[in-house]
């Protein structure tokens, strides 16, 4: 008896190892699936959930039919930071935004992303009375009522880019330009008086065109184009902020480019003259 009771015992032990390193081995397993799931949904500069973590999160909170309002910051001079600090300063600084937008965000029960670069993403609950002051301002925009607008928004309205380069009209008309594309179709068209940052310490100013530019091509995407006055710095891949202070007019469709470039300059004299006023 002695001797099958020893080969029970370690047959007993035998097994009792083997599940020991069966579940080891699935603890494991888990806790690596675990952190695979986590990477796929958190940004790993900041903690924030990442932008495909977010898209779930604003489905989720749509088809619950809650109330939400969706705000979309991105980070004035960021890029400046970059180049002049290093990525190390411009990773630590993301990582500061982030922990006080957590904070801002728990406070009321939202939500808060990292989309990438210097783009975050919030959802605020409760939004039903921002839905009619968003409409407001859209509205606002539209008519060209910028100061309105400015009184809503607690700033003017503004829209940031990256300078690209363009068809070099404006260069051969006499009036070039910093282009930025647009990845939306913006609330508001024509031309403005507008103030530039981003490209030094203090703002530039100068005149704007925001549309699909009837006289040059049929049928063009919306296009930002700025001529900032008294500047002639080759920017292309910095990114500007440009603020719309004032309109002007509408966009037109011109007989040909000579009517164009008179027009351009009478814009030219007109908001150099509306921001003579306000020094």
């Amino acid at each position: 008896m002695t001797g099958i009771w020893a080969v029970a015992a370690i047959a007993i032990g035998f097994f009792c190892t083997g599940h020991a390193i069966e579940a080891s081995r699935s603890a494991r397993l888990r806790g690596q699936l675990a952190t695979a799931r986590h990477a796929a949904d958190y940004d790993a500069g900041t903690g924030l959930p990442n932008r495909r973590r977010a898209q779930r999160e604003l489905c989720d909170r749509l088809v619950s039919g809650s109330p939400t309002a969706v705000v979309l910051l991105d980070l004035d001079g960021f890029k400046a930071v970059n180049d002049s600090y290093g990525h190390a300063c411009g990773d630590d600084l993301l990582a500061v935004v982030a922990i006080r937008l957590t904070a801002a965000v728990a406070a009321v029960g939202g939500f808060a992303a990292r989309l990438g670069g210097d783009e975050f993403l919030l959802l605020l609950p409760g939004a039903g009375d921002q839905v009619a002051v968003v409409s407001a301002i859209r509205e606002a925009l539209a008519k060209g009522e910028l100061e309105r607008a400015a009184e809503m928004l607690g700033r003017p309205y503004a829209i940031s880019g990256h300078v690209a380069h363009g068809e070099k009209l404006g260069r051969s008309l006499g009036f070039p330009t910093a282009n930025v594309r647009l990845q939306h179709k913006p609330p508001l068209s024509g031309i403005f008086a507008v103030r530039v940052r981003g490209l030094s310490d203090e703002p530039r100013i100068g005149a704007a065109s925001l549309g699909v530019r009837p006289t040059v091509k049929a049928g063009a995407r919306p296009l930002l184009e700025v001529f900032i006055f008294d500047f002639e710095q080759a920017i292309y891949g910095r990114r500007i902020r440009v603020q719309f202070l004032h309109k002007l007019r509408d966009e037109e469709r011109f007989a040909d480019l000579d009517t164009l470039a008179q027009q351009i300059r009478a814009d030219v004299a007109s908001v150099r003259e509306y921001f003579s006023t306000r020094n």
